[in-house]
This record gives C-alpha cells, structure tokens and sequence, in this order.
C-alpha cells in the first residue's frame, strides 16, 4: 500500500492554480465544469445586511475568502464553514445582548433561545432537533477536529444558511422582527 501523500504548503509556483480536486465538480443545471468565475459569484451572491455590526460583517467575510480560496486549496471550504458557524454564534451573542466572555451553554442553546424568541425562524424545524441540533453537530465536528472534507456545494450551503440565519438577527432597514 502506497502512504498517502500530505497536502504540505502549496509551492510557490502553483498559488494560482486551482485545486485539481475542483475538476470534479460541475454546474447542476448545465453540467458544465464548475469555473472560477462562477465560483467566484456564489460566493459573491452570499452576504451580510448592511445593519449587522462591522465586527460580524468582517467575520463573516473571513469565511467568504477563505471559501473563495478554497478553489485554490480545497481544504480552506472546511476552514470557512467552521468560520461562518463561528460568525453565526459572535452574531447570537451580540444579537441577545451577551456580553463578551460571559459562560453560556453554547451555539445550540443561543439558537433555540432566538427561535424561542421569534427572532430567528427555523426553517429545519420538520427534523428532529431541527436546526440548530444541525448546526451545533456540523460546528462541533469542526471545532473539534476532524479530516473530512465537504464538496463545496455542502460549504456554499453552510454558508448561505449561516449568513440567512445573521440576516434574520439583523434585518435590513425597515424590517422588524
């Protein structure tokens, strides 16, 4: 059996060239291989309402390069994800007005509590623990390490639902929850 060989630091001169796991992926609807230039646009597509404050906007932006580079190195989507659920809970945690380094039950309890509240609709609520049962399991795994990797589809998806999720905390202006 041969060893399998460690991803390392990309070299030097292959920066700009795409992870050639990409090539596996292609556009649902055409089938067409997916192209920078459209990864470059969903990723794009995902954003934060203007009235959430700068320091989830930039947090959140952090997770939306890191997937824009992961068309350069794949692993960076499981970086990204983890950073949106990050976002996600910095956002809760200013949402419910708890201040910094205050102990609370975590990233599952803050979600049912604004479900509970209204502020947040839960649109998993059909499954059991709905979601955020889901999103505590999915942050869990990768908070605390794990080697698996999502196809990007998976990551673009974890990322639409988190920034969904901030955008309901903090609504456009004009609309109230």
């Amino acid at each position: 059996m041969t060893p399998r060989k460690l991803p390392g630091l990309k070299p030097r001169d292959q920066i700009n060239v795409p992870d050639e796991r990409q090539r596996a992926f292609v556009h649902p609807e055409t089938l067409e291989p997916i192209t920078f230039e459209h990864h470059y646009k969903e990723v794009e597509a995902v954003t934060i309402s203007a009235t959430a404050p700068v320091e989830v906007i930039d947090a959140f932006d952090r997770a939306r390069n890191a997937f824009l580079y992961s068309w350069f190195v794949y692993e960076l989507g499981s970086l990204a994800e983890m950073q949106g659920y990050s976002t996600l809970e910095m956002a809760l945690r200013i949402r419910m007005k708890i201040r910094p380094g205050k102990k609370v039950s975590g990233l599952s309890y803050l979600l049912n509590d604004a479900i509970a509240q209204g502020i947040v609709t839960d649109s998993q609520s059909h499954f059991e623990g709905g979601i955020a049962y889901f999103i505590s399991k999915m942050r869990n795994t990768w908070g605390h390490g794990t080697d698996n990797l999502l196809d990007p589809s998976a990551t673009i998806q974890a990322l639409r639902l988190s920034a969904d999720l901030i955008n309901q905390l903090f609504p456009p202006s004009g609309v109230r929850r």
